[in-house]
């Protein structure tokens, strides 16, 4: 399930949009990676790549 942000009102076609893609079977796992960088000219940052919730074929 996806969560929508408390108080967001969805126009029509959102709705239905996404009622449609919400009822997809989706897998149960996912894949989580980071990577942290050291301060160089910027300061310290931590990147991170989230890829759940992946759609069924």
């Amino acid at each position: 399930m996806v969560k929508i942000r408390k108080g967001y009102v969805m126009s029509p076609q959102e709705r239905l949009h996404f009622e449609h893609m919400d009822a997809l079977p989706r897998k149960a796992y996912g894949q989580v990676e980071s990577n942290d960088k050291p301060q160089t000219v910027y300061p310290p940052r931590s990147y991170v790549f989230i890829h759940t919730e992946i759609w069924k074929h």
